[in-house]
């Protein structure tokens, strides 16, 4: 009798596994001198304690330059944070907060600068929550620079690529610039820096490229803003300025 209770002891007493934490970079294209948006994306961290998180990104420096964070619209919005960019290849962001974080989706934005054509990875080194819990699962993101998607490619569901958009800055419309690989409905949204949606549009387009989008920003106030580009499965973003 006794065995029987010391093992229902054991059993109700054995540590119980923790989802990990998903965390995940982007796929993006553009031009070289271009500046893209590389959202820090997470799943579900309520209730997790999350007061902090350090992570070192590695890319390839002759693709593509990290210039610096923004946690304005991010999950991370009020935090500490502190920055190392004096490594080539690499990028260092440490950030804590009193409160926990809480909620899904981007964790952190940093800016980034298109330098050259080609390709380059965008992985984590390391990555961690509090002193490393709880425990974090990591994907990898892709920058391709002035190179278009191919059947040989590892992600060949990319169905268009975005080149950015004119005028910078923009004042009553801005044209954004796709190359459409299937013809279909192209959604475009518009968010500030608080990560409201401020203005949505979407066309039916052909497939082609070099196509303008002409997106309405005569309402909006003087600001930056990132805006998402949607076709199909594919997503991709862009920072825009707004002048007065």
């Amino acid at each position: 009798m006794k065995a029987w209770l010391l093992v229902l002891f054991l059993i109700g007493w054995s540590p119980v596994a923790v989802a990990q934490i998903e965390v995940s970079l982007p796929e993006v294209e553009g031009d070289p001198g271009e500046s893209v948006v590389l959202p820090v994306v997470v799943s579900d961290i309520t209730g997790r304690d999350v007061k902090g998180f350090w992570f070192k990104l590695l890319f390839d420096p002759d693709v593509i330059e990290v210039d610096g964070v923004d946690l304005i619209g991010s999950l991370s919005e009020g935090s500490l944070v502190a920055t190392n960019a004096r490594t080539e290849g690499e990028f260092v962001v440490a950030s804590a907060n009193a409160r926990p974080l809480s909620g899904s989706g981007p964790l952190i934005y940093m800016t980034a600068t298109l330098i050259s054509q080609g390709a380059s990875t965008l992985q984590f080194d390391d990555f961690l929550f509090n002193d490393g819990s709880p425990d974090a699962l990591l994907f990898s993101g892709l920058v391709r620079s002035g190179t278009s998607t191919s059947a040989e490619d590892e992600r060949p569901s990319t169905t268009f690529r975005l080149h950015g958009h004119f005028p910078e800055p923009a004042t009553d419309t801005v044209n954004i610039q796709v190359d459409l690989a299937l013809a279909g409905q192209l959604q475009v949204r518009v968010f500030d820096m608080l990560g409201r949606e401020v203005a949505a549009t979407a066309f039916m387009k052909e497939a082609g490229a070099g196509q303008d989008v002409p997106v309405d920003v005569g309402d909006l106030s003087a600001g930056k803003y990132i805006y998402s580009v949607t076709a199909g499965p594919s997503t991709a973003t862009g920072l825009l300025t707004v002048s007065r």
